[in-house]
């Protein structure tokens, strides 16, 4: 049956709020600062699973520029499991002094950010609207990789660059692999700021 996507609810009401000044300071952090969004997905487990990469890419991106970051807390989700989560990384030693844990919607996190590291999703699109420099990122098991390979004929996986058909936003499955190709590099990311529409 020939079926034909048109449109998406995500822009039927998508009014960020870009106050940076009150944003970021009612969070505790400084709006001068270069602030990086981390948002791990909706879902407990994938939460669980990915956050922590997320979390060791930041203390590698503070190895090099003096960021803060916002840890996005999906409302699916209590802040104290992911609080949990973030004690168990080593790298959150490093990070936590810089970071915040945000519970506001997704959109107004990344509107108040300079560059995220996206769970492949929904908030890819909403990073995409926005028009905050971010890459796609989704940690998978080497096997889920091969496997994905074979039967996913698609040259993207992430939402963003499927609807444009091209790869307009730069996706890492094997973050830990490719992390440090990217590290200093925004301007090698930040084609979809020019892209997103008017």
């Amino acid at each position: 049956m020939p079926v034909e996507f048109v449109g998406h609810p995500l822009l039927e009401d998508f009014s960020p709020r870009r106050d940076r000044q009150e944003f970021l300071s009612g969070l505790g952090l400084d709006p001068q600062r270069e602030t990086v969004a981390l948002l791990p997905g909706s879902r407990r487990r994938e939460a669980e699973y990915i956050l922590p990469i997320l979390v060791t890419a930041g203390a590698e991106i503070l190895k090099h520029r003096p960021a803060q970051f916002l840890i996005s807390v999906a409302p699916t989700i209590a802040c104290e499991h992911i609080r949990q989560v973030l004690q168990a990384v080593p790298g959150w030693a490093a990070l936590e002094p810089h970071a915040r844990l945000a519970s506001a919607e997704s959109r107004d996190i990344l509107a108040n950010a300079d560059f995220a590291m996206v769970k492949s999703g929904t908030s890819t699109l909403e990073a995409a609207l926005v028009g905050t420099p971010f890459l796609i990122t989704y940690r998978i098991s080497p096997a889920s990789w091969i496997v994905g390979r074979i039967l996913i004929t698609s040259a993207f996986k992430g939402l963003v660059n499927l609807i444009a058909g091209e790869k307009i936003v730069p996706e890492l499955l094997r973050m830990r692999q490719l992390l440090r190709r990217w590290l200093g590099r925004r301007s090698a990311i930040s084609p979809a700021r020019s892209r997103r529409p008017p």
